[in-house]
């Protein structure tokens, strides 16, 4: 199944592709997005991420990866100017009310007048326990540097937790 992205500014991103996997009673699906800073100047940063998920009972095992370009980092601790390897950070909201995942860069300041460079994330699979059967919305939100200052991003599935 294919879902066409949405372009326009102020919208939240879609799904440009979510897959089912051939195994039985494995569902597995992957979230693709790749979304453009949107702000005044020429919307050259950008971020795509992917959140690929399986089910096995009530356990959902994800992995997260993003890439893209974004503006330079400027540090707290010394205010030198740097080109970050990741962006400036994701979090994974579950859908049930439990403590989001994520990972953040730390001390650093988003600089967006300065030079694109490229990031790219991956975290090692990782799994989360629901408590209960249900459908829930799994919400994974990029933060980077954009060409209007810190933006965030984020794309939504559905998983069904029986």
């Amino acid at each position: 199944m294919s879902v066409s992205p949405s372009t326009a500014q102020g919208k939240a991103p879609t799904p440009t592709q979510v897959k089912k996997s051939a195994l039985e009673n494995t569902p597995v699906s992957s979230v693709h997005v790749t979304t453009p800073d949107g702000g005044p100047q020429t919307g050259a940063a950008v971020a795509t991420q992917s959140l690929v998920t399986s089910v096995n009972g009530r356990t959902l095992s994800y992995t997260y990866s993003a890439s893209g370009k974004q503006h330079l980092y400027r540090s707290q601790l010394n205010n030198a100017v740097i080109a970050a390897p990741n962006s400036r950070g994701v979090t994974i909201d579950f859908g049930d009310g439990s403590d989001m995942d994520g990972a953040d860069l730390g001390a650093l300041q988003c600089a967006p007048k300065s030079p694109l460079a490229a990031f790219a994330d991956k975290l090692p699979t990782q799994s989360h326990t629901y408590a209960a059967a249900g459908t829930y919305t799994v919400t994974t939100t990029t933060y980077f540097c954009g060409d209007s200052g810190p933006v965030s991003k984020s794309s939504t599935q559905k998983v069904t937790i029986n």
